[in-house]
C-alpha cells in the first residue's frame, strides 16, 4: 500500500518586492508594447503543487502566473501592476488550508529601495 503524504497548512511569514528590470515587447495591432511584471516572492512554508492549486490573492488581485520553489518555501508572483498599499496577502489550497500574512503590502519596505519601475528612456526633458 502507497504511504500518504501528510500535507500541512501553508505558511507565509514574509514578502520582497522586486520592480520590472527589463521589458520584452508584446505585439499588439503590429505595434511594439513594452511589458513589465513585477516580482512579488512569498516566503514561508508548506508551499506546494497540490492537487488543489493554490489560491494566492493579493488584495483585489487573484495571482494567475507564479512559480513554487522546489523546496516549497517561496512562491513567485508575476503582476503587471502593483497591488494597492494595505493589501491582505493569502494564500489558500481550500478549506482549513488557509494563511494570511499579518503584514499589509507595501511597494516599500524597510530597509528596501522604494519599488519603482525602471526608466525607460523615452522621457523627453524639458
Amino acid at each position: 500500500m502507497a504511504e500518504t503524504e501528510e500535507y500541512r497548512p501553508p505558511e507565509l511569514e514574509s514578502y520582497t518586492v522586486q520592480a520590472p528590470l527589463a521589458t520584452r515587447a508584446l505585439a499588439v495591432e503590429s505595434a511594439a508594447m513594452p511589458v513589465r511584471e513585477w516580482k512579488i516572492a512569498l516566503h514561508g512554508r508548506n508551499f506546494f503543487e497540490r492537487a488543489m492549486m493554490p489560491i494566492i490573492r493579493i488584495g483585489i488581485i487573484r495571482v494567475e502566473k507564479y512559480e513554487i520553489t522546489p523546496d516549497g518555501c517561496g512562491i513567485v508572483c508575476y503582476l503587471q501592476e502593483l497591488p494597492e498599499e494595505g493589501a491582505e496577502i493569502s494564500i489558500t489550497y481550500g478549506p482549513g488550508m488557509t494563511t494570511t500574512l499579518p503584514q499589509r503590502f507595501s511597494s516599500r519596505q524597510p530597509g528596501e529601495i522604494p519599488a519603482q519601475p525602471p526608466a525607460t528612456g523615452n522621457e523627453s526633458e524639458e
